[in-house]
């Protein structure tokens, strides 16, 4: 897995923790959101919130519970899209700026956020704790030293008393981590350089007779992998290296750009250098380097075992098979791209523009000749053409299918496209599966300047939205899931099903600018042998769904306009009320932990619901980790001036104290393959969609740049 310490400040759980930024107003939204809450602004493209990413991270994929999970591989993020507000005209695109973020496929871990949120991020990372296998000793900073303790026999043990210097960065970005055969612990100090943005890395023999720190390498990237077999390959000073537990230190290559991964079976490694060249090579080093080809301007793409790659060269999309076969799959602009693997067989999704396609902007439906200027006052005329000139909606393109068993390509979608998001992991039994929304060109409205003005572009964006519903396509097959009055907020698949379930509302722009959103819904599709079912409504005024599995749906309805809190449902039955949207968790054994009654410093109640009842566990707290249901750590009555707590355990029945003054408490993440998230990225679970215009769709992929 690839690991790294990012460095962050103490939030608090009840402003979500993966959230993101609106572009417009930069109000906090969920990750679910397709437009800001606040302003109501398009929030395609916009950033995570800064305490969760670090420069080196991207946009990648919403797991079950909503949270972002970060690619950490050094991958220049999704460019923003610039999207406006009635009264904030955005800015055009820049051409020659693709849309495409990078799809390699990665099993990683961060360590990314402290607290509620901390613990949360980590264990939805791990898919949950509470399972048979789950260890039951934790982690935890006290006076800069990191310790250790059994939880069965509460004796905590001094690891290293350096382990972590709070004057210079956040204790989390020691982000400890065991080996799979639980002997090694790996963990970060910042670098003695203090500012480089490197980190020394630290490991510690738990099996030795008198454990101690030992450093395993000085000044790396903040971004390593460790294999089964405990090698780890860590980049330093733009080299790539791997390394055993015995100091037995090869240098993979030199010059290395920001991707690099393993495979499935780590024993091939992928990586490029500064110049865009793609490379693989066998981890054991035993056999000369295969460049796969040279000056690629973006990846997008890698099977698990590296015997598909999908890649830009020179504006044009390449498919890569068996690391020899290189076929061109369009040579025409692309604006989006998304492929899944069926054994020996893979399909690709993307939308392809003509070769000399044109922007369109709102300007462009607009009728401004003298005569429908007629009776308006130049600056109302030049205010209104600036808003309508720097409002674009995209390219008028094709979104297609690619198929290797047949070397077909079939047309899903044609017109104006307003966007493409992969669905989950973007693969439904080896096939693509997204959803888009694309506009009719015959179907765009077309109104005179004066009636922009007097109306204004909210009344336009109202009727441009009423033109073009939702649909997905799962290979080529298609359907319209939601009628284009309504407007998605998320879409996120049972991993266990092929059913879709689909948050909703309506929403409009009024005359005073103002986006009001009514009649949310929960909703499901199935997708089978058959093709696409019709579509259900599940349960109305749902605004979060947090989880779903084997049909079991977990979710959240808003209790006032603040929307700070939310009643917890399950099934149908309420859970609780007063409930912190984002502190919600279902753990391995089903059981669902959250926090309710969250004060402004961001302590709570912690509860746990078995299904049948709703136990609590500790009041004021401030982060946990759930190990089992009568075993949960709780770091509570947390002073955030001194950033330091009270270390306590529940026992099933009652609160054991375990230390004081505990800064920060760690989830015992290992290495273990099984119990981490695949990341194969273009984007997240949600088509982004504005509810009242379409979004200014990224320039086709044109001269290259600096692509990764």
């Amino acid at each position: 897995p690839v690991y790294e310490a990012p460095v962050q400040n103490m939030p608090d759980f009840s402003v979500p923790q993966n959230n993101v930024f609106c572009p417009q107003c930069g109000a906090a939204n969920s990750a679910q959101d397709a437009f800001c809450l606040s302003c109501g602004a398009a929030l395609n493209g916009a950033a995570p919130a800064p305490e969760q990413v670090n420069q080196n991270m991207s946009t990648a994929p919403v797991n079950d519970s909503g949270f972002v999970m970060q690619d950490i591989n050094n991958i220049t993020p999704k460019k923003q899209k610039k999207q406006k507000t009635p009264k904030a005209p955005k800015a055009p695109k820049t051409p020659g700026k693709s849309n495409k973020v990078l799809m390699i496929v990665l099993i990683v871990v961060a360590a990314l956020v402290v607290l509620f949120g901390a613990v949360f991020a980590v264990k939805l990372i791990l898919g949950g704790s509470g399972s048979k296998n789950a260890r039951t000793d934790i982690l935890y900073i006290k006076d800069d030293t990191l310790f250790s303790t059994s939880l069965k026999k509460i004796e905590p043990v001094e690891l290293d008393d350096e382990a972590c210097d709070t004057d210079y960065y956040n204790p989390d970005s020691v982000s400890p981590v065991y080996t799979v055969d639980g002997r090694y612990v790996f963990y970060f100090q910042l670098s003695d350089s203090k500012y480089s943005g490197s980190y020394n890395l630290y490991y510690i023999d738990l099996k030795a007779k008198e454990p101690s720190p030992e450093k395993f390498a000085s000044d790396v990237d903040p971004t390593y992998w460790i294999t089964d077999d405990n090698r780890v390959i860590f980049k330093k000073n733009d080299a790539l290296y791997v390394q055993d537990m015995k100091e037995n230190k090869e240098k993979i290559a030199n010059e290395v750009g920001s991707l690099w991964t393993l495979s499935e079976d780590e024993k091939q490694i992928l990586w490029t250098d500064k110049e865009g060249n793609l490379f693989v090579q066998a981890l054991d080093l035993k056999s000369d380097k295969v460049k796969v080809e040279a000056e690629v301007q973006e990846v997008y793409f890698a099977s698990n075992d590296f015997n598909f790659i999908v890649f830009a060269k020179e504006d044009k999309l390449y498919l890569k098979t068996n690391l020899e076969e290189k076929e061109k799959i369009t040579q025409e602009n692309f604006l989006y791209v998304n492929a899944a693997v069926d054994g020996k067989n893979i399909q690709v999704t993307y939308a392809e523009c003509e070769e000399k396609a044109e922007e369109v902007f709102l300007y462009d439906l607009v009728d401004d000749s003298p005569k429908a200027a007629e009776g308006y006052d130049e600056y109302e005329l030049e205010d209104a053409r600036y808003a309508l000139q720097s409002d674009s909606l995209g390219y008028i393109c094709s979104l297609k299918v690619y198929d290797s068993a047949t070397g077909e390509k079939t047309d899903v979608a044609e017109g104006l496209f307003d966007d493409a998001f992969r669905i989950g992991e973007g693969n439904v039994d080896g096939k693509s599966s997204v959803a888009y929304r694309f506009y009719s060109v015959d179907e765009l409205p077309h109104w005179t300047i004066g009636q922009v003005i007097d109306d204004g572009i909210g009344a336009y964006r109202n009727e441009l939205s009423s033109i073009a519903g939702l649909s997905i396509a799962v290979g080529t097959d298609t359907v319209e899931v939601l009628e284009a009055e309504r407007t998605l907020r998320s879409i996120i698949p049972d991993r266990d099903k092929k059913d879709f379930y689909i948050v909703s509302y309506e929403g409009q722009w009024t005359e005073g600018g103002d986006y009001e959103r009514d009649n949310f819904e929960l909703g499901k599709i199935n997708y089978g042998s058959k093709g696409f079912g019709d579509y259900e409504a599940l349960y109305d005024d749902v605004t979060l769904l947090c989880s779903v599995e084997n049909g079991d749906l977990v979710y959240g309805i808003y209790e006032d306009s603040s929307e700070d809190t939310i009643e917890l449902y399950q099934n149908g039955e309420k859970v609780d009320t007063d409930v912190a949207p984002y502190s919600v968790t279902i753990e391995d054994d089903g059981n669902i932990s959250y926090a309710k009654d969250v004060d402004d410093e961001g302590l709570g109640t912690l509860k746990v619901y078995t299904g049948k009842e709703s136990v609590k566990i500790a009041n004021d707290v401030a982060s946990y980790v759930y190990v089992k249901e009568n075993l949960i750590p709780v770091l509570v009555d947390y002073d955030y001036k001194h950033n330091t707590g009270d270390l306590k355990l529940y026992n099933g029945k009652e609160l054991e104290s375990m230390d004081s003054d505990v800064c920060t408490i760690f989830y015992p993440v290992t290495s273990d393959r099984e119990r981490l998230y695949v990341l194969n990225s273009n984007g997240s679970d949600e088509l982004e969609e504005p509810a009242a215009e379409a979004p200014a769709a990224e320039a086709p992929a044109a001269a290259a740049e600096e692509a990764y």
